[in-house]
């Protein structure tokens, strides 16, 4: 009965309603409006547009026009008679603010997900007074950083490597410049920005933890313009502009002249003998080709290097040491409107990290038996995918979202060489098929109910080794009194490769291995449980979520160890089998209206982990467990020509492991066995805290003009105000200083000390619009 009911009230709703789409623009630049808002203002219903800038909305008989709204653009009224059942191209004029246009339309809630826009990205202070992706998305709750001003992210107790980057639908496998100081993500290229913590929709999966979604900006199709900037750490230049009428391009580059300036020093500097040098590049570029309104296709390509040289000089000996990290992604996408009610996302992509340690040693021929001599270490990963992702809406309360992915892996987890005793050998590639389909069903009833349920299919094939797996999702919201929304999700998800990152290097040692024979894949079951709320005509907007997730088949180094690289036998230093466990409770609020804007932002969590041999098989906390974590930013648009930022944040201090004894080691010299060298007894893993983190950033940017008329931006920003002395690790020594090298005989016990990267910093920037 309850189905026959069901059926009949689709069947009506299909009668006495109609539809119209359709994609909303920019009226100048023609760049998609992703998250607009369309609504109905008789109804109070209402929609937003997707990552395509479209929307659909389905709406009775009786109304007569749709109100879209987007923040800093000027609203407007379509009127609907005539145009139902077709597809709109609606352009919005930039000018007007938020503050000017009232919705009262019911709010559909999102959870478990936060979005930035262009905008919000470049209003949060960050080191160099140049705004940072990552950085930004540490601010929200149930997202930490690794450890001073790292851009690297564990999302709700996840590791670094199980959070899948996404631009423009296509997977990045390394995230970070400067050792994770910097993101590789260029905020003048990005249109919108989307972490999703939990809860996954099912097109999404291949990663435990989160899902951050990069949606890259479109050229200005209504002419030439561009950007340039310097700072501090470089340089950046950003044009744009049409190829033809329907044709449109966008180049950006950004690069560090660290380079000169650190070999400049230390070539310089008296009696040194070592030139150290280091820079980053990031160069991004995308090509956009649309035809009509139905029909886009897009061209990207990203390319982005570190590269550290480290040269020593002594008495006629050269010593060189040359690293090399980083990516490059490109793809083709084709998207299309087939009707109103049906769309597609067709994504052709190939995606390359990969890491080099090269070595030099070119020694006086008279002090030894040789003259020459390298070694060189190479670890990466290959990805080759092709994807389809369609959605058909049936009804407007009932719309289908499925597709098909495919993606070729070939990962070298490490080759070495050298010209002495290890000739090159043929590349050692595990080849690797990860292949998905899915499928999932959003309902919705009315402004009361809401339920996105799905699964994914997937799987699995390399050498010896398959497995397949089916992966359930579920998303259901409640609201019993409008904008008051409770919900509920459940997801189970598989990651068929891991990251062994080797943490606190400056140097990048990640490698990404897969799974196979003796390394199952890893996978995760999470719970989560939450509230939002909007108040005073969506002024401020409030969120409570509860989380529980479980996780099977982590893999980590084992005692003793910390670095893959240099050694073929890579697979006896990992440590498989691990399980992770991690709960807590994220609060946020926010206002988004006004001269004064801002957020509060507060976590408490626990996560920890067990393998069978480490720790005695004991379970311990995990590396980066945070258990309080609060941020605090306020903005403030002064008057035309200022705004200003304030920022505090404080985080609980990471664990680390400490020495509860100590003994003296024998040594073999030459007058026989002796005992100088002290050697220390460590308790258990992670039972002990580093101090408290905290610190206050401040940013001012100024806005004028050019004596060429044209918009120029100042930014200036103070990175830790108050000079907070906050721990990047501890160590113990005999005296402060790093000089483990040296032995000597130590008559005390060891202590323990702090080292601390980041002083007050203040840094500033300069852009100037063309």
């Amino acid at each position: 009965m309850v189905v026959f009911i069901l059926l009949l009230s689709i069947q009506t709703a299909i009668y006495s309603q109609k539809q119209v789409s359709g994609i909303i623009r920019n009226a100048i630049t023609k760049e998609v409006l992703i998250g607009s808002n369309i609504y109905d203002p008789v109804r109070m219903d209402g929609t937003s547009s997707d990552n395509n800038g479209y929307f659909n909305f389905i709406f009775s008989v009786d109304c007569k026009s749709i109100k879209i709204t987007y923040i800093g653009y000027q609203s407007q009224s379509i009127n609907l008679e005539g145009k139902y059942d077709t597809i709109l191209l609606v352009l919005l004029k930039p000018g007007a603010e938020i503050a000017e246009v009232e919705i009262s339309a019911n709010k559909r809630h999102q959870f478990n997900q936060s979005r930035l826009s262009n905008v919000q990205l470049k209003n949060i202070s960050s080191i160099g007074a140049e705004p940072d992706v990552l950085k930004s998305l540490q601010l929200l709750p149930g997202v930490q950083s690794l450890n001073e001003g790292s851009s690297n992210l564990s999302i709700r107790g996840g590791g670094p490597g199980e959070n899948l980057y996404l631009i423009d639908n296509v997977p990045l496998y390394y995230v970070n410049h400067l050792g994770g100081f910097i993101s590789v993500f260029n905020p003048d290229v990005i249109n919108d920005v989307r972490v999703i913590k939990g809860g996954f929709p099912a097109k999404y999966g291949g990663r435990l933890s989160s899902v951050v979604d990069i949606t890259m900006r479109e050229g200005d199709a209504s002419g030439f313009k561009g950007s340039a900037g310097i700072g501090v750490v470089g340089a950046h230049l950003n044009i744009e502009g049409p190829i033809a009428n329907d044709i449109s391009y966008l180049f950006s580059v950004r690069k560090t002249f660290t380079e000169l300036l650190l070999g400049s020093v230390s070539f310089l500097s008296e009696g040194n003998d070592n030139i150290v040098t280091y820079g980053f590049y990031d160069l991004n570029g995308k090509i956009s080709w649309r035809p009509d309104t139905k029909r886009s296709i897009h061209a990207s390509l990203y390319a982005g290097d570190d590269l550290w040289a480290f040269t020593i000089l002594d008495d006629g000996d050269i010593i060189k040491f040359r690293n090399r990290w980083g990516n490059i992604m490109g793809s083709i996408v084709w998207k299309q409107i087939l009707n109103p009610k049906f769309q597609f996302n067709n994504t052709m992509s190939f995606s390359q990290y990969r890491v080099r340690d090269l070595r030099a040693f070119y020694l006086d021929p008279y002090k030894g038996e040789y003259n020459e001599y390298h070694s060189n270490s190479l670890s990466s990963v290959k990805d080759f995918t092709i994807k389809s992702d369609w959605r058909y809406r049936i009804i407007k309360s009932w719309s289908i979202d499925f597709g098909i992915q495919s993606s070729y892996l070939v990962f070298l987890p490490n080759l070495y060489w050298d010209s002495r005793d290890n000739p090159k050998d043929e590349r050692q590639n595990i080849n690797s098929l990860e292949s998905a389909v899915y499928l999932e069903n959003q309902i919705s009833l009315g402004s009361y109910f809401d339920l996105n349920l799905g699964g994914r299919g997937v799987h699995y094939i390399t050498e010896n080794f398959s497995k397949s797996s089916i992966e359930p999702r579920v998303d259901l919201s409640l609201t019993p009194i409008v904008n008051q929304t409770l919900n509920t999700t459940y997801m189970k998800t598989n990651q068929f490769s891991q990251l062994v990152l080797s943490s606190g290097s400056f140097l990048t040692n990640e490698v990404w291995i897969p799974a196979r024979v003796n390394i199952e894949p890893a996978s995760v079951e999470q719970y989560s449980l939450g509230w939002k709320g909007a108040f005073f005509k969506n002024m401020i907007n409030a969120e409570i979520s509860i989380y529980k997730k479980h996780m099977n088949n982590l893999v980590a180094f084992k005692e003793g160890y910390s670095n893959l690289m240099g050694d073929v036998q890579w697979e006896k230093k990992i440590e498989t089998g691990g399980v992770g466990n991690s709960k807590g409770i994220e609060f946020f609020l926010s206002k988004d209206k006004g001269d004064w804007t801002g957020f509060l932002s507060y976590t408490y969590s626990n996560t920890f982990r067990q393998f069978d041999n480490i720790n005695k098989g004991n379970s311990y906390v995990f590396d980066y467990d945070r258990p309080h974590s609060f941020s605090i930013d306020i903005q403030r648009k002064v008057n035309e020509n200022w705004s200003a930022n304030v920022l505090w944040v404080y985080q609980t201090g990471l664990p680390y492991t400490p020495a509860i004894g100590r003994y003296y080691a024998p040594y073999n010299s030459v007058d026989g066995i002796i005992y100088e060298n002290e050697v220390l007894i460590y308790g258990d893993r992670n039972s002990e805290r580093m101090r408290a983190y905290h610190r206050m950033d401040i940013g001012l940017k100024y806005f004028t003009e050019s004596k060429k008329g044209r918009d120029v931006t100042w930014s200036f920003s103070i990175y830790n105000l108050y000079n907070r002395q906050n721990p990047y690790f501890y160590y113990y020594n005999t005296k402060p200083g790093l000089n483990f090298g040296a032995i000597e005989k130590r008559s005390g016990f060891q202590k323990l000390y702090q080292f601390s990267y980041f002083p007050i910093l203040p840094t500033f920037s300069y852009t100037v619009e063309f």
